[in-house]
């Protein structure tokens, strides 16, 4: 059985559902969003286990949101994008590093 995830918080001591999304993959939360994979498919989403941003099969791996921003990698390079999937510029500096 493959594992997978499901976003909960706590309130009053009672764990309350905040998604029917079930994630194969979710990472820790960063500059609010969480990255997540489901057959294939990754996104981001919020604290309330909202989607935020969809990813398409051209990117290769993708790193977690600081500042603003997400290094992504296609076929040919490393690009950082923004939380409304726009690529903003080629993946340099110390930025880049951080994300």
């Amino acid at each position: 059985m493959e594992e997978a995830y499901i976003f909960l918080t706590v309130e009053d001591a009672t764990y309350q559902e905040l998604a029917e999304d079930i994630f194969q993959l979710s990472r820790d939360f960063s500059d609010g969003l969480a990255y997540t994979t489901y057959g294939g498919i990754k996104r981001f989403v919020d604290e309330r286990g909202q989607v935020q941003l969809t990813l398409g099969a051209e990117w290769l791996e993708v790193g977690d949101f600081h500042d603003g921003l997400v290094k992504v990698r296609k076929a040919d390079g490393w690009y950082m994008m923004d939380k409304k999937g726009q690529i903003v510029s080629e993946a340099m500096g110390e930025l880049a590093e951080k994300c």
